[in-house]
């Protein structure tokens, strides 16, 4: 019952044209932030050349 009521709400959350903008903002904003985890160690150089050891 409980999941029913959450997906009808979710539902009519997500068809409401401001709702759609703010779920859309919130899923890039988690998206940013997972990337900004995975890869923001401060190590923003470039990789070394391939052809280095020719």
């Amino acid at each position: 019952m409980l999941i029913k009521h959450l997906t009808q709400s979710f539902m009519a959350f997500y068809h409401n044209p401001f709702g759609r903008v703010l779920w859309l903002a919130l899923y890039y904003f988690a998206i940013l932030v997972g990337l900004i985890l995975l890869y923001g160690e401060g190590q923003l150089s470039s990789p070394d050349f391939v052809y280095q050891g020719f």
